[in-house]
């Protein structure tokens, strides 16, 4: 039986798109890089932004990209909105008596205000951040330490996630998996 839905944020539940494919082109820019193409920075989003930085730029000072990325997005809270229906799904899934949590490559300055201005903070039980974790996704180790907090089995919950490293994770976790487009 199913007792918690654990959620990847960018891209699952916000539309972050513009959020970070501006503060990707921004902080390359700033630093004197040139962007690839938006396709293929979309292929490497759900990554830590350290892992993203280093294979766009691998001659970049990484935490620096990472300052100025952040920075971005902190500037820029307005370019992250809840796809439609989200709060409402979300809602109803914690009166059903759903345990529901984050697991994100997001770092907790941009993640919290974004799960604040998009109003859907006050659903999760649990939120597990890049900064919470020492191995990242596609690793398991994010599912596993939502799990563990909420004393809930991997045969009882699902991940849901719209990249290849959110469904490798939580295969890895051994939970079911939901992907979305």
């Amino acid at each position: 039986m199913t007792k918690a839905l654990l959620f990847d944020v960018d891209g699952t539940l916000l539309d972050t798109q513009e959020f970070i494919l501006q503060a990707v082109e921004h902080t390359l820019a700033t630093h004197g890089f040139n962007a690839p193409a938006r396709l293929e920075v979309t292929k490497l989003i759900g990554i830590s932004l350290k892992k993203l930085y280093n294979i766009i730029e691998p001659i970049a000072n990484s935490e620096l990209m990472h300052k100025t990325h952040s920075n971005f997005q902190k500037e820029n809270i307005h370019l992250c909105n809840a796809f439609e229906g989200v709060p409402g799904v979300l809602k109803k899934l914690k009166q059903k008596g759903y345990k529901l949590g984050l697991v994100t490559a997001r770092h907790n300055d941009t993640l919290d205000l974004s799960l604040t201005h998009t109003k859907i903070k006050e659903y999760f039980d649990v939120i597990i951040s890049a900064d919470d974790v020492k191995d990242h996704k596609p690793h398991p180790e994010g599912i596993l330490k939502a799990l563990e907090i909420l004393k809930i089995k991997p045969k009882e919950a699902i991940y849901i996630g719209d990249s290849t490293h959110d469904i490798q994770s939580a295969k890895l976790a051994k939970v079911k998996t939901v992907a979305v487009t």
